[in-house]
């Protein structure tokens, strides 16, 4: 088996997609996938700043993913002092 290719850390953080390896129209368990495999990799412990940019990049279209399917999030909490007694 040869060796994982090296991560073109270039891209970050203006292509987080083309970082990670991704089609334009990928998913949730793509994306996952592809950040497990660099964590293996690159495990926070041994390479902090790899992998701080690593998380970044992950946050970046997992957010990204939420706003796509949730635009406008209703809020689920209530603040106790508007509920009237």
């Amino acid at each position: 088996m040869s060796e994982p290719v090296e991560p073109d850390w270039n891209r970050l953080p203006h292509d987080p997609v083309g970082f990670f390896g991704l089609p334009d129209d990928f998913d949730r368990i793509a994306l996952k996938r592809s950040y497990n495999a660099l964590l293996k990799r690159y495990k926070p412990e041994k390479f902090p700043g790899e992998f701080q940019r690593i998380r970044m990049a992950y946050e970046q279209l997992d957010a990204r993913w939420d706003e796509t399917l949730m635009p406008f999030r209703p809020s689920f909490f209530i603040q106790p002092s508007t509920l009237s007694r």
